[in-house]
């Protein structure tokens, strides 16, 4: 009965925001541990207005069409690039700019022998912020962005964020952290 009381507090429950994303191990995915230290701080964010966090996975470019027509109020995982372009695929280049955690992810899954061949910036030559981006065709989007910024405030000046990606990235958690 208490829960139920709880529910029905719109100061305690205000309702639930509902993304979509692809995995980017080890930031976020629904394999990991709370989904991913990206997921966990997203989730406690939104958690200090009163909401739940629930995620879809699905290939990007179908993540973003979703969004884009409202079905979702947002997806979660998203670089500004000014331009994605595709050399290292298409062999035009020897060099790659990535994150080092989710490199040596895709090194230790899937080149293992490789791995000792990689060298890594330090300090990196580049930070990106993550971003949630929210749909425009979603009637909550505003409310839901506002909600996001004031608990990722909060949980700034708590020191959440850093002790969230420590616990999830060890010590690649400092590359990371330094974008806020």
């Amino acid at each position: 009965m208490f829960a139920l009381l709880l529910l029905s507090n719109p100061a305690v429950y205000a309702g639930t925001v509902h993304l979509v994303s692809t995995s980017y191990t080890p930031h976020y995915g629904p394999d990991l541990p709370q989904e991913g230290p990206a997921v966990e701080i997203v989730r406690r964010a939104l958690a200090e207005s009163g909401y739940i966090l629930k995620i879809d996975y699905m290939p990007f470019a179908r993540a973003l069409h979703e969004a884009e027509r409202g079905r979702y109020a947002g997806v979660m995982g998203v670089w500004y690039v000014e331009d994605r372009n595709e050399m290292l695929i298409a062999g035009r280049t020897d060099i790659v700019a990535a994150d080092v955690a989710n490199g040596l992810y895709q090194l230790t899954e899937y080149f293992p022998q490789q791995s000792d061949e990689i060298e890594w910036l330090r300090p990196p030559a580049e930070l990106r912020p993550l971003y949630v981006v929210f749909s425009r065709a979603h009637p909550q989007a505003l409310e839901f962005r506002d909600a996001l910024d004031k608990g990722l405030g909060i949980l700034r000046a708590k020191q959440e964020v850093e002790i969230i990606l420590e616990q999830h990235l060890g010590e690649l958690a400092s590359d990371i952290v330094a974008l806020h």
